[in-house]
Order: structure tokens, then C-alpha cells, then sequence
């Protein structure tokens, strides 16, 4: 395997790393051995161009059919990826290669790109010439050659390339200097030619599964005794058609072509070659140069004999078809100028843009299609069923091998979006992406195992399509945990993992059940991926020791909303599309499931909140564009009233979240809240706090919502849900909470007066509203208990219904929204809003100094320029440091300090001195973590979420962290660690999901469930680190891949100890948290599968802090 790259800088690593992939029917398999292979660098001049480093590195000694991992560059330039090796040769051997011609870098281009990475067939690309058009730009300019290079890289990075050269590559320019013909090319791509005894590389031979590849140059001396000539003539008698029974040509110029471009320019080739290609029994030649597609039927014309009047080709079963594919997107644009009267050699002939596929299924059988770009989807517009011709004494095919079936017009179909890919010993990758598949280790571990499938089957590219992540919960009621999945093709599935011992090898998750998504009667696809599941208890009342079932309830992408009992059977289904416009996705959304109820008679309650987006333009046809223009012009133009009436309509406006209330067992509709009901202020002009009350002039007030306050009246409530950060789709959260209004002061409490409000609740073993995937509930759940310990414990049949006027105190009344835009809270009873918060976007909301004002902190990374923190004061900020402010809006700065490698000694803390001192790295590839809030105790009582050191990390492994100064202000720096949490993301195209993308995790991190004793779980692309809360790490994990969502944390070995769950692009894994004799008070992780199902691009954030509001006598 041949594997090239390119880098900006002379010193970057001269080698590539490359490991092999476990096989998952191993067990117990040690560490896999990484490897290095060197390079060789080179880099030429063209003109007044300088090309970069160019590396090419062979990798030997691979297995067949074997997954690998590897990477080059170092640092934040580091890149992985992985290919698969080919089955070894054999006549029986199927393989499926992708034909491309004339690419260039055009729309038409990216077009054919993508459609052939959709067919998911492709194993090799045979690239039949013509790279980069470099050569019709002025000066040949070779940047252009960069940018190809970056081009292909989504399919060369992953599976080889088998080039062929084109006249597009000679670059031959004498009038600029450069008289030496494929200069760029041969620098940029080598190929194994010396393998097959070549001696250029324009001309050589591979073999592949059962085909043998020949690659010639149109452009290159063949005639006698020229060096390609001889090569040919030496390389066909060697091939052995029992082991690869396909012979297969590729060329540049086609010989025939019955098209007005580059008429008969191959017709010197064909006198030379053909008689060989006959002889030999040349299967297939394909070609590209004409920009269009040709097809010929089994023909030859080497009895030519212009004075006997033969001149004509005809059929012959021993002559191979001669395909042309020279229209892959080339800036010159198609051919579509055919010669009159098809001729009879000509089998099928089209000017239009697209690719093929070559499907070899065994030594006689071949289907090949051609796929044209039609209707910007990949369609198959011509296939044909080929049979080898190829013949010796070893081999003996059956007679109608000779000849061809009959040539077919298929329907047309639009190809799927799966892709696999390997790669041969022989041939090279080009250009880098990032991705990585390690091994789970620990330093206090004896024995680690790990497993991995590829799961390349459900590419995502979207943010929308991403999926939910994993949840782990007991539905039966059994005790026994089983976790969650969402799969790609419409379906949840629920596992269960395996408990074994270390020394026991790995083993596998077992399939409990799954339900399909998909419509009972019509089984549509469309619109019924997941993306939100949730689970709970909707039963109302149960006897001590009963057994709690729960249910489980998701959100489709088509805004289906379905309830499932504890064996999956579907109790109810509505769907609420049709308040969304069409081509919007899910940008947040999320579930709540409790066992409280808002009417008699029904049975719990389910409430579903989310806000919709549009997709990116691209997904858009030219229709739907003007479209989207207008609806935007004619919302400007529309007057308050027209509003008014827009919004009494039921349409739900994208700019806000909208909300759903059901019955928890039937499903009836209770409320919806689809629109903003309540003036909603920016952040810098609102009225939450006392000294902004002034702009509360008597027309504000009238304007107010019958019932409406401003957050300010439940300040108290508000800092009990903190703490708040959105990054992604998942941190979206629903909390039940209990929200009183602020007492502003104290009342004198009079002797002998008893409380108008209970303070004791039905004792139950599940208390109601306990929704056991929030941990606020749980929270309601102790203090019930321990308001009723003194009681005789029965079961009681009171449980409360909410209605407007339920007041009890560890009943929830609101329901708050964690959203992107800040926090929401509505009325639980009715869904009227009562106040909606305004946060900035990004970094940590929280009381972090105690003092009873809700703060923001931010860190900022590097992103290539500076950045302005909002604080009123207009500082601008460069990276690697982090701010905090207070109020909101905001009303002064609490610090600004560095959270990256300080100065040695603690020489300068703070200042410009200290931004600059002991620290010349480049920072502009900086990224930061959002940070969090670790509760620290003071000996003082502060509300639970608030007051504690803030942490922080960045990609470069840094985690650092900071408590509060005197009396709130400033910051204390408490300890620096460097770690392996390191990652490095390099920019997409807008609105793409790299598959490579890593999301990294920094949470608080406890080791045994509900447990109050915080530590910090760190982690990056390779490693995940456990850092006590006074700054030691205490275990690092190697991660089996680079996490696409952050590490989801919950306890599914039932043990009462955290375990981790690392969801990557390759699969989804388990890692057991253990004891070991000998060991610290820490226990080991010990890696478990769970499953492996598609790519999983799911992020799960369970950081939520355990709040609860300190209530005052007023009540909503």
C-alpha cells in the first residue's frame, strides 16, 4: 500500500503510523502493534510555483482483507483514516471498481463525486486521466493542483486510486520554461510500476482480486521497440488467467469513438495494441478524453485492408468491448456532437455527465452500469452483463463465455448513500482526513479488551440526521439495566451487555428486542429516523415493592411522536408535522416523561419540546429558493397586525420553541404551546433585575400576558436549574421544577401558626412525578421520603392531579426548557409562559461565586482571530484566556485569566506579560471545551449548582482550574494538569458532519451513582483522563476511536458504579467500571461492547446539576 500526502513545512514526521483493526470474532486480543513506515519527500518548481512537501510511504507485509488505521503529520496536524486490504487473488474473487474520467473541479464534477461515493459499491477507482486542468488556467497554474488534491480526498483518503495518465497531465509549457511533460504528475502521484517490471511510471500492471489491470499511456512512445512497446509485449503472456480470469486495459485516448472530438486521435494505438488485445483476449478497455459516454459491442478491425475493401470493424467474440467514460465534470464541458448514423460497432452513445461500476462476480460473470448525473440524483441509465472471454489450457469456461448477453435498459433508479472501501498493497491514498481507531487501556488495569465493527453503512453529513444518544434504563422493572439504541434504519433497539469477568476475552451484546419505526401499512422511510428518545414511569400509584415498568417515547425526524410499553408494543402515535414548514430538521429537541397527570383520569404525562431549522441551501431546488426568498421579503413587510393573525393561525414560528403536552398512556393532546406568547427582551435591555425595574413605564405593563412575570419574580427558582450550557442538539433538556415567586423580604413569623401547605406526601415506593432520567426529580423523590420517615410506610391512592391551583411544595409547577437561546419556563398545568431567560450563546451559566447572581463564563480559543467578549467594557480577548461575568444583563467583569501553559515560577499571573511570557506556540488552531462547575465546600451552605472551582480544557490537553476570589471577585488559580485529552477538528464545508469530527468531553464525573463526590472525566480523539477535584489524574483511558458525541456516563453492569459509554463513527462500546486488589480507591474501566449499529453521530451531556430552588412562601 502506497500512501502520499503533502505538508506545508519540511519538518513535519517523515513517516506514517499504521495499526491493525481487531476482527470482532477475537477475543481477549491484546494492544494491536503501530507500525511506521518511512517516506520519501520530494517538491518541484513549476514557474513561479513552489509545491509544498509531498511524502510517499509504502506500507508492506499487510494481510488481506484486513482493516487498518493510519496516520501521518503530528500535533494539531495530525490526521488519521483507515482502509481495508483486498481479499487475496483468485479467479472466484467478486470486487466492484468505480470508473472515472475527465474529473476536473467543476459543479458537474462534485456531482459525480458524490453520486459515485452514494453507490456504495465502489471498492477501487480506476481513473481513466485528466486530473486537475491545471494546464487551462494561466501559467499551468499548479495550485490547482492543491486543490484536486483536497477534492478527492473524501474517496482517495479511504480507497485506492489506479491512475491513469491524460493529456491534461503533460503539462508541457516551453514558452514559460517547463519543457519536462508530466512534471506535476509524476511528483505528485507515484504508482507501483517497478512491481510489474515498468521502467516509468505511465505504463505498469496490478492485479486485483480476479482482475488484471494493465494501465498504458496514449501520450507516451509506444511504436516498435519504444519502451512501452516492449513492456506490453512481455507483460501479456504473463498473465495468468486461471488466477485473475479478467484482463482489464485502461488508456487515456479511446480507439474507437464514433464522436466529432478526438476523432480516430487513438487509431495509431488501436494498429499497434489491437492485434495484441485480440490475441490475448482482452476482457475490457475503458478510455476517457471524448467528454462524453460510448459503449461498443465485441469488436475489432485488425484485418484492415484498404485494397481488398476491408475497412470496416466487425464483431468478434476474442476482441474485447471498448468503453469510453470521459465525462466525469471537466471545465471544457460535453461532447454532444456525434457523427451522423450510429455506426454498428457502436453499442450505446450519450453526451452527459456521470460515472460506472464494475461488478465482478466470478471468473465469467461481470455486471457493469453506467450511471449518468440525471435530476441531481445518481442514475443508472445503461447495464450489461459481461462475460470474460478469456481463455487457457487451466481454465475451462463454458462455450458461451464467448459471447455477450444481451445489452439491457434498466429503469430508472437513484442509487443509496452506502460506500465501502479497501485498499491494495500496491496503490496509493491521496490527501488526509481525520479518524482513529485505538484500544481502551489503563494503567491500573491488568488486562484490557476492546472490539470494533465498521459501520460505514448510514454516512451522515448533515446535522439533522444525527441520531439521539444511547439511554441507558430498566423498562421492565426486572432491576437489570438494558441500554437503549437508535439505529439509522428506523429502529430502536434494546441490548443488553454482557457481564464477564477480565480474564474471560470479550464478549458481545445480546439483542433483547427492537421495534421498527416505520408506518405498520406503508413502509416509508422517509421522516421516521429518531431523533429524540427518552424513557420513564407513567404509572401513578404502586404498592411498596412493586415493579415499576417504564415506557419509552420518540421523536421521529418527520415530528412522529410514538409511545412504546416495556415490551415495545406501540401504545399511542400522533404527529405534528404539519405546524412545521417543509425541508426543516430538528436543531433542538427533547422529552420529558413523568408519572404526574393533568387530568383526572389519565395516566402520567408526556411533553415534548423542540425548535426547527432549515436545512442548508444546498438541499434546496432553484424552486424552493425563490420560494424561501419571498415568505422572508413578505414576514419583513408584514405590519403588527398581520402578525397577530399569523400567529392565531397555529403555525409554529421557527424562531421559537415549541412545545407539546400528552397523556402519558392515551396519548389525548393536553396544551401546545407552538408560539412566543410573551415579549421576549435581549439581554442587554432586559428588565430582570431590580435597577432596570424604571423601564417598566405603564405601556409595558398593560402589554404583559394575563398571568405573566418577568424571570426577575423567580430568581431564586431560576439559579435551582442552573447549571445551563448549549452546544449541540442534545444538551436540549426539559426539567420539571417548582417555582415560587422571589420574597423580597423577610415576613416575622408569628408563634403557634401552622402552614397552609402540607408537608408531608404519600409515602410510595416510586414518588410521584419522579422522572428517573432527571435528576431533579430524584431530588423531589429524597426529600419526600425524608419529610415521611417517621410515618408507617403503606400505600397510599392520593396522588395529585396539577391544575392551576396545585400548591404543593414538592409538587413541580413549571416545566423549563434548556435551550440554545437561554432558559424557558412554562406553566405545567395550562403551557402558558411565564418568563423566558435570554442567555448568551456558549460557555457556562451558573452561580459560580455563591453570591445569588447568575454568571456567565466563557473561554476563547483561537479560531484565527481575536474576539470581543460581551461585557460592556469592549476588551478584546486573545486566546487561550477565559472571562467571566455577572448579571443580566451584565453588570460587571469577575475575572479574565489564562487557561492555558502558565508562566514558569507563576512569573506574571495576569496582564500582557503573562500573555506572551514562556509562550510562543501558535495558538490559532486553539480550541476550548465549554467549561464546568465543580462544587467546592467553603464550610458555608450555598444552593446545590452553584458556588465551585471552574474548569476548563483545551485541545491541546490542557485542563486548568480556577475558584473564586475574595468576597466573588477575581480568581483564585488553583492547579494546571496536561493531559491526552487532546483533539484537533479542521473546518467543513458549512452545514457538512465530518465523519472524522470529534466532540470532546468535559463533565463532572462521579463513581458510583448519586454520589456527591465530584471528579473530573476529561477526554479527547485518543484518550480519556479522571482527575480528582484537587488536580491528580487518577486513570487514563485509551479510547477505541475519537468520540463523536461526548462520553456518556450511567451505570448499565448494575453495580451502583458509573460506567462510560464512548459512541465513535466506527461502532458504540461499553466500558465497566471494576475493582482491583492492589489498586487505588479508584476503580479500573474495563472495555465492553455494547453494539455496533451505523455511524452513531449522537452527543449526550448528562452534567446537569442536581438543583433545587430554595423556596419562599410565594407561590405561582
Amino acid at each position: 500500500m502506497l500512501v502520499s500526502w503533502v505538508t506545508p513545512l519540511e519538518e513535519h514526521p517523515k513517516y506514517v503510523i499504521y495499526w491493525e483493526v481487531a476482527d470482532k470474532k477475537l477475543k481477549g486480543m491484546n494492544r494491536p502493534r503501530r507500525c511506521r513506515a518511512r517516506s520519501k519527500t520530494t517538491t518541484y518548481r513549476y514557474y513561479n510555483y513552489t509545491s509544498g512537501y509531498i511524502h510517499h510511504a509504502t506500507i508492506n507485509r499487510l494481510k488481506y482483507n484486513t482493516k487498518y488505521m493510519y496516520e501521518v503529520g503530528k500535533g494539531n496536524g495530525t490526521r488519521q483514516f483507515w482502509f481495508t486490504t483486498p481479499p487475496e487473488v483468485g479467479p472466484d474473487v467478486p470486487y466492484t471498481f468505480g470508473l472515472i474520467g475527465d474529473l476536473g473541479q467543476t459543479q458537474a464534477s462534485n456531482e459525480t463525486l458524490e453520486h459515485y461515493l452514494g453507490s456504495k459499491k465502489g471498492q477501487t477507482v480506476l481513473f481513466l486521466g485528466d486530473f486537475s486542468y491545471a494546464d487551462v488556467h494561466p501559467f499551468h497554474d499548479n495550485e490547482k493542483w492543491d486543490t484536486f488534491g483536497r477534492f478527492i480526498e473524501k474517496s482517495s483518503a479511504y480507497e485506492p486510486w489506479i491512475y491513469c495518465p491524460g493529456n491534461h497531465e503533460l503539462d508541457l509549457a516551453p514558452e514559460i520554461g517547463e519543457q519536462v511533460v508530466f512534471k506535476p504528475y509524476k511528483h505528485r502521484y507515484h504508482v507501483p510500476f517497478r512491481a510489474s517490471e515498468s521502467t516509468s511510471p505511465l505504463w505498469f500492471s496490478i492485479r486485483r482480486a480476479s482482475a488484471h489491470i494493465i494501465v498504458l499511456s496514449s501520450y507516451s512512445a509506444f511504436s516498435i521497440y519504444t519502451p512501452q512497446y516492449r513492456w506490453l509485449k512481455h507483460e501479456l503472456p504473463k498473465v495468468n488467467r486461471s488466477e485473475t480470469p479478467w484482463l482489464i486495459v485502461l488508456m487515456h485516448s479511446p480507439m474507437y469513438n464514433s464522436n466529432n472530438y478526438h476523432y480516430k486521435e487513438g487509431e495509431t494505438m488501436r494498429v499497434v495494441f489491437e492485434p495484441w488485445f485480440v490475441k490475448y483476449k482482452v476482457d475490457l478497455v475503458f478510455a476517457g478524453h471524448v467528454h462524453s459516454y460510448e459503449r461498443s459491442e465485441r469488436v475489432s478491425n485488425i484485418q484492415y485492408n484498404i485494397t481488398k475493401g476491408i475497412s470496416s470493424p466487425v464483431k468478434d467474440p476474442s476482441a474485447p468491448v471498448y468503453i469510453t467514460i470521459g465525462d466525469g465534470g471537466n471545465i471544457e464541458g460535453i461532447a454532444d456532437s456525434f457523427i451522423e448514423q450510429q455506426p454498428s460497432y457502436s453499442a450505446f452513445r450519450e453526451a452527459s455527465f456521470g460515472h460506472a461500476l464494475l461488478e465482478i462476480k466470478n471468473r465469467t460473470h461481470a455486471f457493469y452500469t453506467w450511471h449518468r448525473n440525471q435530476d441531481s440524483l445518481a442514475v443508472s441509465a445503461a447495464d450489461q452483463l459481461f462475460e470474460s472471454v478469456g481463455r487457457t489450457q487451466n481454465v475451462a469456461a463454458p462455450e458461451h463465455a464467448r459471447y455477450p448477453l444481451q445489452f439491457l435498459v434498466s429503469h430508472y433508479r437513484p442509487s443509496t448513500s452506502v460506500l465501502y472501501r479497501s485498499i491494495d498493497r500496491s496503490i496509493k491514498l491521496r490527501n488526509i482526513i481525520k479518524h482513529e481507531e485505538a484500544r481502551f487501556s489503563n494503567p491500573d488495569a491488568s488486562r484490557f479488551r476492546y472490539f470494533l465493527l465498521p459501520s460505514d453503512e448510514y454516512p451522515i453529513k448533515y446535522e439533522g440526521e444525527r441520531l439521539p444518544p444511547p439511554i441507558v434504563s430498566d423498562l421492565n422493572g426486572d432491576g437489570k439495566k438494558e441500554v437503549l439504541v437508535a439505529t439509522h434504519d428506523a429502529k430502536i433497539q434494546v441490548l443488553e451487555p454482557h457481564s464477564r469477568r477480565v480474564d474471560e476475552g470479550f464478549s458481545e451484546a445480546r439483542v433483547l428486542a427492537e421495534v421498527s419505526l416505520l408506518p405498520d401499512k406503508i413502509r416509508v422511510a422517509s421522516g421516521r429516523r429518531a431523533v429524540a428518545m427518552a424513557t420513564g414511569v407513567v404509572d401513578r400509584i404502586f404498592k411498596h415493592g412493586q415493579v415499576q415498568k417504564q415506557v419509552l417515547v420518540v421523536v421521529t425526524s418527520g415530528w412522529s411522536i410514538m409511545c412504546f410499553d416495556h415490551n415495545l408494543e406501540k401504545l399511542w402515535e400522533t404527529n405534528v408535522q404539519e405546524d412545521f414548514p417543509h425541508n426543516a430538521h430538528h436543531r433542538e429537541i427533547s422529552i420529558s416523561v413523568t408519572n404526574y397527570t393533568l387530568k383526572h383520569g389519565d395516566v402520567g404525562l408526556v411533553i415534548v419540546g423542540g425548535r426547527m431549522e432549515m436545512q442548508p441551501h444546498m438541499h434546496l431546488d432553484p424552486f424552493e429558493e425563490i420560494e424561501r426568498a419571498e415568505e422572508s421579503a413578505e414576514q419583513h413587510r408584514r405590519s403588527a397586525s398581520e402578525k397577530e393573525s399569523a400567529d392565531a393561525s397555529g403555525a409554529v414560528d421557527l424562531r421559537h420553541f415549541a412545545f407539546y403536552a400528552f397523556a402519558g398512556r392515551s396519548g389525548t393532546p393536553r396544551w401546545s404551546r407552538k408560539n412566543e406568547n410573551i415579549e421576549g427582551a435581549s439581554s442587554d435591555e432586559s428588565p430582570l433585575i431590580p435597577q432596570h425595574n424604571y423601564k417598566l413605564d405603564v405601556h409595558a405593563l398593560n402589554r404583559r400576558q394575563p398571568g405573566e412575570f418577568e424571570c426577575r419574580e423567580f430568581r431564586e427558582s431560576i439559579l435551582g436549574t442552573m447549571p445551563h450550557h448549549w452546544d449541540r442538539r442534545e444538551d436540549t433538556m426539559l426539567k420539571l421544577a417548582h417555582f415560587r415567586r422571589h420574597k423580597r423580604k423577610a415576613v416575622k413569623k408569628t408563634p403557634g401558626k401552622t402552614s397552609n401547605y402540607p408537608f408531608h406526601k404519600p409515602e410510595e415506593n416510586h414518588p410521584p412525578g419522579k422522572d428517573s432520567s432527571k435528576k431533579i426529580s430524584n431530588l423531589i423523590g429524597k426529600a419526600a421520603n425524608f419529610a415521611n420517615s417517621a410515618k408507617t410506610k403503606k400505600a397510599s391512592p392520593y396522588i395529585p392531579t396539577i391544575t392551576n391551583y396545585t400548591q404543593l411544595w414538592w409538587v413541580p409547577n413549571v416545566v423549563v426548557a434548556h435551550a440554545k437561546e437561554g432558559i424557558e419556563a412554562l406553566h405545567l398545568a395550562s403551557g402558558r409562559t411565564l418568563c423566558k431567560l435570554h442567555l448568551q450563546e456558549g460557555g457556562l451559566h451558573a452561580d459560580i461565586n455563591g453570591d445569588g447572581v447568575l454568571d456567565h463564563v466563557q473561554a476563547v480559543g483561537g479560531n484565527g482571530a481575536e474576539q470581543t467578549v460581551v461585557s460592556g467594557s469592549m476588551e478584546v480577548l486573545k486566546p487561550c484566556w477565559a472571562v467571566a461575568t455577572s448579571g443580566v444583563p451584565v453588570r460587571e467583569q469577575l475575572f479574565n485569566v489564562s487557561i492555558c501553559h502558565r508562566s514558569h515560577y507563576n512569573l506574571f499571573p495576569h496582564g500582557e506579560y503573562s500573555r506572551s511570557f514562556g509562550r510562543a506556540s501558535d495558538v490559532s488552531s486553539l480550541e476550548v471545551a465549554t467549561p464546568i462547575l465543580i462544587p467546592t465546600n467553603d464550610g458555608h451552605k450555598h444552593r446545590k449548582g452553584s458556588h465551585g472551582d471552574i474548569v476548563f480544557l483545551t485541545n491541546r490537553g490542557e485542563v486548568t482550574a480556577y475558584s473564586p476570589g475574595l468576597h466573588g471577585h477575581e480568581a483564585l488559580w488553583q492547579w494546571q494538569l496536561l493531559t491526552g485529552a487532546t483533539w484537533s477538528n479542521l473546518p467543513s464545508p458549512a452545514g457538512m458532519m465530518d465523519a472524522g469530527y470529534v466532540i470532546p468531553t468535559l463533565k463532572p464525573f462521579n463513581l458510583r451513582m448519586h454520589d456527591n463526590q465530584h471528579f473530573i472525566l476529561a477526554a479527547g480523539d485518543q484518550e480519556a483522563v479522571v482527575i480528582s477535584a484537587g488536580g491528580s489524574q487518577l486513570a487514563s483511558i485509551d479510547l477505541p476511536a475519537p468520540p463523536t458525541h461526548a462520553l456518556v456516563d450511567a451505570d448499565f453492569s448494575n453495580d451502583g458504579l458509573t460506567d462510560l459509554i464512548v459512541v465513535t463513527s466506527n461502532g458504540l462500546y461499553g466500558f465497566v467500571q471494576t475493582r482491583q486488589p492492589g489498586a487505588l480507591f479508584f476503580s479500573t474501566l474495563v472495555g465492553c461492547l455494547i453494539i455496533v449499529m451505523g455511524v452513531i453521530f449522537v452527543t449526550q451531556h448528562l452534567n446537569s446539576m442536581k438543583g433545587k430552588p430554595r423556596v419562599s412562601s410565594g407561590h405561582i
